[in-house]
């Protein structure tokens, strides 16, 4: 079910970005539970990278 999930959110984030932004709080939230999915696969660079992007647009966005 993680496989089916990711291709969802993979496809729910690429229309987020579209439509919101990268930068919107919902993109981001779908980008964290693209993370959670690919750790719970052990892709762990891929989950990573996620983690990495969501923190690295909250910190430009919010402030550090």
């Amino acid at each position: 079910k993680y496989v089916d999930a990711e291709v969802v959110y993979r496809e729910v984030l690429s229309k987020r970005r579209e439509q919101l932004g990268a930068e919107h709080r919902d993109t981001l939230a779908t980008l964290l539970s693209l993370g959670n999915v690919c750790a719970e696969q052990g892709k762990f660079d891929d989950a990573l990278a996620a983690y990495k992007k969501v923190r690295t647009i909250q910190e430009r966005v919010l402030g550090a």
